[in-house]
């Protein structure tokens, strides 16, 4: 066979080896990936009432939202002995004890959802601008005549009055929740404990029984004589 011959061959070869060779591209590898789910984070505009019962507006994710409306779940429940907990400490204070209890001056959270984005800096952008426009209805309604004008000193000798009285109230109610959640949280571990004990009394007798019922199911054969 001469050189010619044997060339030709060879590039027969090559043709066949590289027809047989997939080709793999970079838009067939990125197909056989699974595909990365994405998650779009929102954004709650709120507005929001506190104790003192003063307004604002806030932005919020929903897991703190939910976060917040727990919280007003768990004051709801903790909100009379709370109370009663802030008049007994107002009495006894020697700065208030000749005081009135500004009883009215407390108030439970309130939060009313506004709007929703996807986007954290609109939704402060639109947070603000309703905090701008609320403050521009109130200059713009024209004040209401006042019959008798209190003096200076009295409005806010009334209006330290009211911030201590949600002040001391916002103590005794977080520590009526914290005494709750304890408490909760010790009758858990206690009826865990219990339930281990009782498991650990019993668990040798369920053994022997289901040994025996398994030997009565299954009996051994006498040996043969």
């Amino acid at each position: 066979m001469n050189a010619s011959i044997q060339g030709e061959c060879l590039m027969r070869s090559l043709v066949i080896v590289m027809t047989a060779v997939p080709v793999i591209t970079i838009s067939s590898l990125a197909a056989d990936e699974p595909a990365v789910p994405r998650t779009t984070e929102s954004y709650l505009v709120i507005r929001h009432f506190d104790h003192a019962n003063a307004m604002s507006y806030k932005v919020m994710t929903p897991a703190e939202y939910k976060a917040l409306t727990d919280q007003m779940a768990a004051e709801a429940k903790a909100w009379d002995k709370a109370m009663a907990f802030t008049q007994d400490a107002w009495k006894y204070e020697f700065a208030t004890q000749k005081k009135v209890f500004p009883r009215s001056a407390i108030t439970p959270i309130r939060v009313t959802i506004i709007d929703k984005f996807t986007d954290q800096a609109r939704a402060a952008s639109k947070a603000a601008y309703l905090a701008s426009e609320d403050e521009s209805k109130k200059k713009a309604v024209p004040a209401k005549p006042v019959v008798k004008k209190a003096d200076d000193k009295t409005l806010a000798e009334k209006e330290s009055l009211r911030k201590s009285a949600v002040s001391i109230f916002e103590g005794k109610l977080a520590e009526v929740i914290a005494a709750t959640a304890a408490r909760e949280e010790a009758a858990r571990t206690a009826a865990q404990e219990k339930a281990a004990q009782e498991a650990a009394m019993f668990a040798p007798k369920e053994k022997a029984v289901a040994v025996e019922t398994a030997v009565q199911q299954n009996p051994v054969a006498e040996p043969e004589k």
